[in-house]
């Protein structure tokens, strides 16, 4: 029997790639599309009005699906009672969520007894947290002793055209100092003193490339792995082509100049195809490193919001098919018992190749 499926924010770019590859599978389901507006992508395709963060206004859309996937963003402002109501109405949730914050308030459900659990929330499945999950313990995986360091790395091509709620979301992550894990415990860093002029080595052409350290969610979850049990350190960071690292102290601490960027980074969107010199490109690379062994892994591929897309949908097809254990309560990728290899294998599907050093 195919499943009825809700994509929030299907009318956005990262959704826009979700409903793509889903619509591969009709066998499997029959999706809905959602947003705040009244705009259709497609007329063979349902599209209803609902906005996350006012979600108990559409508690009665809401139970109608079996599963909802949420890539409406900034997750920032989405709040928690899309993920309570799911919970509660017995749907399956799947976002596409990037937000450290956010993270940490999706999580805090599990440790609430105000209502029972039915449904099942699977958070953190986009691309960072989610396909960087599954490259640190299929990395992990190849090492051969469980790691004590990590670390992610990721190479974003000028361009690649973002959506507003993208651009919002990564000037908005210059408000604070990054949390990373240190010797197990998570804590703030000071970016002017914390690796101060370090930089990483993608491939043969993007060498040495300086490094803007973020909070990923995995800062918050990856020693609940089984791999990572004894892991002590990770960090994560980027590169944006043309970004000059010493903008970033600016951003961090001016309002101002985090809103004047973010105004800037959309009105220039249109203009992304005309310079020759814009790579739409990402490069990944994630490093786990144990006692006496260290392994890398990698990838490259045209677009971020294509691999966004392209890993939720993975997740969602498999538990379509019945791969992924449902069970109520709250689970990120580090929680699920599934087959690394089997993800691997729908990865080239997809055309995405993950090679491990």
């Amino acid at each position: 029997m195919k499943k009825k499926i809700l994509i929030i924010g299907g009318t956005g770019i990262a959704g826009k790639c979700i409903l793509e590859y889903l619509s591969s599978f009709p066998h499997l389901c029959e999706i809905t599309t959602g947003s705040r507006g009244n705009q259709m992508i497609d007329k063979k395709i349902e599209h209803v009005m609902i906005d996350i963060s006012k979600a108990k206004e559409y508690e009665s859309v809401i139970k109608q699906f079996d599963i909802i996937i949420l890539a409406s963003g900034p997750f920032s402002n989405a709040g928690t009672e899309i993920y309570k109501l799911c919970l509660k109405y017995d749907v399956i949730c799947i976002d596409i969520n990037d937000d450290y914050t956010h993270c940490e308030s999706v999580l805090e459900i599990k440790n609430k007894e105000e209502f029972s659990q039915k449904g099942t929330v699977f958070t953190g499945m986009g691309l960072c947290p989610g396909l960087t999950t599954y490259m640190l313990k299929y990395a992990a995986l190849h090492l051969g002793e469980s790691p004590l360091e990590a670390q992610l790395r990721i190479y974003f091509g000028a361009g690649v055209a973002s959506g507003i709620a993208s651009i919002n979301n990564m000037f908005e992550g210059f408000k604070h100092d990054p949390f990373i894990l240190t010797n197990r415990n998570h804590q703030r860093v000071n970016t002017s003193r914390y690796q101060k002029g370090v930089t990483f080595t993608f491939d043969g052409k993007h060498q040495n490339m300086p490094l803007i350290f973020f909070s990923s969610p995995e800062v918050l979850t990856l020693r609940q792995d089984p791999l990572f049990y004894r892991l002590l350190d990770f960090d994560a960071a980027f590169h944006l082509q043309h970004f000059s690292k010493g903008l970033a102290p600016i951003l961090r601490y001016s309002s101002k100049m985090r809103k004047w960027f973010c105004k800037l980074a959309l009105k220039k969107q249109n203009q992304l195809d005309r310079n020759s010199m814009n790579e739409k490109s990402v490069l990944i690379s994630t490093i786990v490193k144990g006692e006496n062994s260290c392994k890398k892994s990698s990838l490259q591929f045209e677009s971020s919001f294509k691999l966004t897309g392209i890993f939720s949908t993975i997740i969602t097809i498999l538990v379509l098919e019945g791969k992924i254990p449902i069970c109520p309560g709250i689970f990120c990728l580090e929680d699920i018992s599934i087959d690394l290899k089997l993800i691997n294998e729908k990865l080239k599907k997809f055309g995405v190749n993950i090679f491990i050093k």
